[in-house]
């Protein structure tokens, strides 16, 4: 009876641990939790969402403008002054603060990766060279495991007609994210991302 009872408890717990293994969540479910948490985010933020870029080029304090085509938010905080933005301009990217949401059981953290990685180096990318705009190193002292990422790029498309030194904030889902997002499958929103002219 006791060997009995010991080959029911052994054979519930293999179950117990098939169960869990085969339990992974499938890309349409991270996509589904990223929708959430994004979704969350904007509510919780009272963000207001605008499909149609403003004519002015001008946001109020909580307007973001949402990319149809890749699910991008952004929202312009200074245009920048000085030279605009152009193909194969050399560029700096700098930030403070990145953060990152986790999603765990459909709730929303928020974690602040602040790092003095992002005050002592510059992200450098070259506008129109896409090359540029990712990093193959895993590195999680990197800043461009972070950070780089096609996301960051796209409110320099030449009709925004941002500038030297402009400034923007930034949503961006795991697809249009850096290594980090796309190996995470988490979204990042960035609050100040500073372009630089360097060449």
């Amino acid at each position: 009876m006791r060997k009995t009872c010991l080959f029911i408890l052994a054979a519930f717990v293999i179950a117990i641990a098939f169960s869990a293994c085969n339990k992974r969540d499938t890309y349409a479910d991270k996509l589904k939790k990223e929708r959430k948490a994004i979704s969350r985010f904007i509510s919780d933020h009272d963000i207001d969402i605008l499909y149609t870029y403003p004519a002015d080029g001008v946001f109020a304090e909580n307007e973001f403008f949402k990319d149809e085509n890749t699910g991008v938010y952004f929202r312009i905080r200074t245009k920048g002054n000085g030279d605009t933005i152009k193909e194969r301009n050399r560029l700096s990217l700098r930030t403070d603060t990145l953060n990152i949401f986790l999603v765990s059981n459909d709730t929303l953290l928020g974690n602040n990766v602040s790092n003095s990685i992002f005050h002592t180096k510059n992200i450098l990318l070259t506008y129109g060279n896409e090359n540029t705009y990712t990093t193959s190193s895993n590195d999680q002292y990197n800043p461009e495991y972070w950070f780089k990422s096609a996301g960051c790029v796209l409110p320099l498309t030449s009709k925004y007609g941002l500038r030297d030194r402009a400034e923007v904030s930034i949503l961006i889902p795991f697809s249009s994210g850096s290594a980090a997002q796309q190996s995470g499958y988490e979204p990042l929103y960035i609050e100040s991302l500073i372009y630089t002219i360097i060449d």
